[in-house]
């Protein structure tokens, strides 16, 4: 994709239907840099090269097997992130065994209307 994120493993027939910068959040402590990006069968998300080096992970989820998407609701500053992290709502990826996952995107509303419309098609 470019010199910062690197192009996703894509699966055989499978192309990249939309993209967006993002956040995900992968502990309490601990968020990663990169792109999340929508196929005709995946959401997921791939770390941007630094953060690759300090083992962010790559993270995709069939679209099947999404059950929610939505706005989790501002956080408590982290302490390894300040004021900054307290200040933004995130979006919700609920799966059906219960996994959640949460990214900090910039037009938040229009990314989940444009993933909830993936899902539900």
């Amino acid at each position: 994709m470019g010199f910062w994120v690197a192009r996703p493993y894509l699966r055989s027939g499978e192309t990249i239907v939309w993209r967006v910068a993002a956040n995900r959040q992968q502990s309490a402590n601990r968020a990663a840099g990169g792109r999340l990006f929508l196929t005709e069968k995946r959401l997921l998300f791939q770390p941007n090269r630094l953060d690759s080096v300090l083992r962010a992970a790559y993270w995709s989820v069939p679209i099947a097997d999404i059950v929610e998407v939505g706005v989790a609701a501002r956080q408590p500053a982290l302490p390894l992130f300040g004021r900054a992290a307290a200040l933004r709502n995130r979006l919700k990826v609920v799966q059906k065994n219960g996994d959640v996952d949460l990214f900090v995107v910039w037009k938040l509303q229009y990314v989940v209307e444009r993933i909830a419309a993936a899902v539900a098609s």
